[in-house]
């Protein structure tokens, strides 16, 4: 009879974008399977309990896997090589959404791999909403937009936020010598990754544990 030799559980995205597991389980047979859990109450007659880390990772619905080691940065690298490897990297689009408030998170993401980024919580920002309650979940993730609204304000207010976000790009691909935004994907080699750096400055230390260098 096989036996389970190898168990690896990672963060992955549903088809709502909502953070769940996915586990690679390995036999010692060579079999290998792969498998996503669906995120959300339980159908059956037992309901299933979700354990969310509750910090302020993509409102408090990250996945609370012991002992996986993948971030979102992990799984966007590995994504874009294994679609460059299979030669179909340009016939797919990587679109990435949640965790991102700040203008340079922008071009890290498209070093990463992504195509493109889509704003939530930055747009609502912009307009001077205010959170509604502490944000821990999607479900209490609520925002309030001022009384006195108006609508040619907030999209002015949407414009003037995003030129400022372009122009931060673009004075970044200039350091970098790029003059398309598309060039940006996948630059991994044009990037400083703090694991690396930490290697680089400290890996001669006694007792220093570094952590997998990113490439």
């Amino acid at each position: 009879m096989s036996k389970i030799s190898n168990v690896n559980a990672i963060q992955v995205f549903d088809s709502r974008g909502i953070p769940t597991i996915a586990c690679e389980t390995e036999l010692d047979n060579g079999i290998y399977a792969s498998a996503m859990v669906p995120s959300g109450a339980s159908t059956g007659s037992k309901e299933a309990l979700e354990l969310r880390d509750s910090d302020s990772n993509y409102h408090g619905k990250g996945v609370d896997a012991e002992g996986a080691e993948a971030f979102v940065l992990d799984l966007l690298i590995s994504a874009h090589k294994k679609l460059v490897s299979e030669g179909i990297r340009d016939k797919l689009t990587l679109i990435g959404s949640g965790g991102i408030v700040q203008a340079e998170h922008v071009p890290k993401a498209l070093i990463c791999g992504l195509d493109a980024i889509a704003l939530d919580t930055p747009l609502m920002v912009g307009m001077q909403a205010i959170m509604d309650g502490p944000c821990i979940s999607q479900e209490n993730s609520k925002f309030k937009l001022p009384k006195k609204f108006n609508t040619d304000w907030g999209s002015q207010r949407i414009v003037n936020l995003m030129a400022s976000w372009r122009d931060q790009l673009l004075e970044i691909m200039g350091a970098m010598g790029l003059r398309e935004v598309r060039r940006l994907r996948g630059e991994l080699g044009r990037a400083m990754f703090q694991n690396n750096l930490e290697i680089e400055a400290f890996g001669d230390i006694e007792g220093f544990i570094p952590k997998e260098v990113i490439q």
